[in-house]
């Protein structure tokens, strides 16, 4: 058993995870893939590796995931709709376009830094905040509405 980093691709591993062997698993292994919030086995449930090993040929086919690239931006947004003033957290890409990921919206500051600063440790990222974004007017507007599916789980 590997207790170092699994690889940052879209492969899958057999990851070792001793809370799984509970009452719904019989095993603490599993297969699991890396996603942008860690890994996950193969029904989209998340799975925290304490150990792993490769899994052997033929292994399930890629899931497309490829980690992040650029800088983890911290920005004030407010979401036009309903008058929401936040934080966003979200992945600048190199050349500045942003990355296809949806956003991390956060009401309060410290949460989006501490989402930011989790995301940077994970991916070998420097963090980027605008310091002049004010609470009204110098914000971000996201054209979608957080209640209807589009904010994403902290």
């Amino acid at each position: 058993m590997n207790i170092g980093t699994p690889p940052l691709n879209d492969g899958w591993i057999l990851a070792y995870d001793p809370d799984l062997h509970d009452s719904f698993r019989t095993s603490p292994w599993v297969i699991a893939t890396r996603g942008d919030e860690g890994f996950f086995d193969s029904d989209g449930y998340p799975v925290e590796p304490r150990g792993w090993a490769p899994l052997p040929d033929p292994q399930p086919a890629g899931t497309g995931w490829t980690p992040p690239k650029g800088t983890v931006a911290i920005s004030r947004a407010r979401i036009f709709e309903n008058g929401w003033y936040g934080w966003t957290v979200f992945i600048k890409r190199e050349d500045g376009s942003d990355d296809p990921r949806e956003p991390w919206l956060f009401d309060l500051e410290a949460e989006a830094d501490a989402k930011a600063a989790q995301m940077a440790r994970l991916y070998d990222l420097p963090i980027t905040k605008d310091p002049t974004a004010v609470p009204d007017e110098d914000c971000n507007v996201i054209p979608f509405d957080p209640q209807g599916g589009g904010a994403r789980e902290r």
